[in-house]
């Protein structure tokens, strides 16, 4: 224990150095006597003080110098807190007035008055079982079905492509990018996929429902879709077929669905 009457002394107003040799003293002196060195007395090397009071700065490791240690027996002799004695195993130090410092009789009536205050009282189990009930409350994760996302992103005007956000989380098992599971989905589509002045009409000229699907033109250009004109998946022409459209003139500016139909009539005809 460290004596409160240390607030008074000198010790309180010397440099930082000696102050941590000094409680350094104290926590290792002996508290009673043994074979060797009588209470408040500690054998001690220059070199174990310097590693006992080592601090870190990143990776490097910093100590006090000899010479600091030097320094601070030489404060602490002259203030007659301690007494040295050189051995062949370093140096004795006795601390003075040991036992008037740490003696326990000294705190009675600090100890007293801590024993007076009224403690914490032990957790009872009701408190432990409300706990796992809260830990049991915290609900899981469901991932959510298309027509739900379609019906929050037309709700809140988000521009996001519905089909993406789907097969994204869906592939990865409602994980993020890190690998962390995703506990609201809806924030994920605020923060991550809404994406503000990238959303464009319905392909379809004239529909004005809102458009949560997108899809690469020939020309690279991304065009959106409504839910109703979602562009299906296309099935390969016939060989045939298509050695035929290369016959249609260039300047056809339809579709080449349409092109197609009217190369299939003129085979059958043939």
């Amino acid at each position: 224990m460290k004596a409160r009457k240390v607030q008074g002394s000198a010790i309180m107003h010397a440099p930082p150095h000696v102050r941590e040799i000094w409680d350094l003293f104290l926590c290792k002196a002996c508290h009673s006597d043994n074979k060797y060195l009588s209470r408040g007395q500690l054998r001690i090397t220059y070199n174990e003080i310097r590693e006992s009071l080592h601090w870190m700065i990143g990776w490097r490791k910093m100590q006090y110098s000899k010479w600091d240690c030097e320094k601070a027996l030489k404060w602490l002799k002259k203030a007659t807190m301690i007494a040295t004695r050189k051995t062949t195993l370093g140096m004795v130090v006795t601390i003075c007035n040991y036992s008037f410092y740490q003696n326990p009789a000294n705190y009675d009536s600090h100890i007293i008055a801590h024993l007076s205050k009224a403690t914490r009282k032990p957790q009872t189990t009701d408190t432990i079982y409300k706990n796992e009930k809260k830990d049991k409350n915290v609900k899981k994760f469901k991932p959510p079905t298309l027509e739900e996302v379609i019906k929050y992103v037309k709700e809140k005007g988000y521009q996001v492509d519905v089909k993406k956000f789907m097969e994204y989380y869906t592939e990865s098992d409602w994980r993020d990018k890190d690998g962390k599971s995703v506990r609201s989905w809806k924030q994920k589509i605020i923060a991550v996929w809404n994406k503000p002045g990238s959303q464009k009409p319905c392909r379809i000229s004239g529909c004005k429902e809102y458009p949560v699907y997108t899809s690469t033109d020939d020309t690279g250009q991304v065009c959106w879709w409504c839910e109703g004109h979602k562009p299906q998946t296309q099935t390969s022409l016939p060989a045939e077929l298509l050695n035929s459209l290369k016959d249609v003139p260039q300047g056809d500016n339809r579709s080449i669905s349409d092109k197609a139909n009217d190369v299939r009539n003129s085979l059958r005809i043939r």
